[in-house]
């Protein structure tokens, strides 16, 4: 069964949709998502008061990081792709505060 990817404009609303806020207590945190690939775009998520909000664009001195293509960022964030595998297989890449990225599959929701 093939799935369609979803248009790359909805990578925020989807990874909102996820967030688990009662697992983000004390966390304040900028993201960078870099979609590499045919839907190459740039997203911040901004993690702060146990919400999540986001958009388009580039940010400065992000706490990390996470650049990959746009099916293999959404098969982690959905469960079906372990983000340890992804990245030694260099499919996804990791730049900055590598301990809190480890943490970020934990506040949101994966489907089994």
């Amino acid at each position: 069964m093939t799935t369609s990817l979803p248009d790359p404009n909805s990578v925020v609303d989807l990874l909102s949709s996820a967030f688990q806020s009662d697992k983000a207590d004390g966390i304040e945190a900028t993201l960078q998502l870099r979609i590499t690939g045919p839907e190459a775009r740039n997203y911040y998520l901004q993690i702060k008061d146990k919400a999540i909000s986001g958009g388009e664009g580039i940010v400065e001195k992000p706490r990390v990081t996470i650049s990959a293509n746009l099916k293999d960022l959404l098969n982690i964030f959905e469960g079906r792709l372990d983000p340890m595998t992804a990245y030694f297989q260099g499919r996804l890449i990791v730049q900055g505060d590598l301990s809190f990225a480890m943490k970020l599959a934990g506040l949101f929701k994966r489907k089994k």
